[in-house]
């Protein structure tokens, strides 16, 4: 019985020592975005297209996502100096500003409604004045992403009407820079 007390006491002194350390920018299990993702309780236009991804706590391709973020040192740099990257965790019951919707105190699943979300990772790309470029649902794997990331960077997509025009483009594009190698 006493072994049972001591055993108890030491997991909830753990799990406290847990919560007191929590940053409330990110949520447990993304401290590996810290640095890379903007703390996304005011998500807000930065003269930069922002790169939102909504992933979950358990999602193998999410976790595949970051790892391949964080590991990558191009990849890292170039989000964060091109775009507004923000990762919104739609398990947590979190609130978020978001600017350029003028939306105050909407709940992560919410504002994940809002891009008609169907599976996790799902990545959305968002024009300087708040327009969705395209959204990509599942992780498209390293090097589509970094094309992906090209693309929106080089301002071709601007040249369509809507996203499906969007998507021809990018295509093409990617087409394009696999001719190149």
């Amino acid at each position: 019985m006493l072994m049972f007390k001591r055993l108890t006491f030491l997991l909830l002194l753990c799990f406290g020592i847990a919560l007191a350390s929590t940053d409330d920018s990110y949520t447990y299990g993304e401290a590996d975005l810290k640095g890379i993702f903007n703390p996304n309780a005011d998500i807000k236009l930065d003269n930069k297209p922002i790169f939102l991804v909504f992933g979950q706590t358990g999602c193998y391709y999410c976790a595949m996502l970051r790892s391949d973020i964080n590991k990558d040192d191009f990849l890292k740099n170039y989000l964060k100096a091109n775009f507004s990257p923000y990762y919104i965790n739609i398990r947590h019951d979190k609130k978020h500003n978001v600017g350029y919707l003028k939306l105050n105190n909407i709940s992560s699943r919410d504002y994940a409604r809002l891009y008609n979300l169907t599976g996790t990772p799902m990545i959305v790309f968002i024009s300087e004045d708040g327009k969705t470029i395209f959204r990509v649902s599942g992780y498209p794997g390293h090097d589509r992403l970094v094309t992906m990331l090209k693309f929106i960077k080089s301002d071709k997509w601007k040249a369509a009407s809507n996203e499906q025009e969007r998507i021809v483009l990018y295509q093409d594009f990617e087409k394009a820079l696999k001719e190149k190698k």
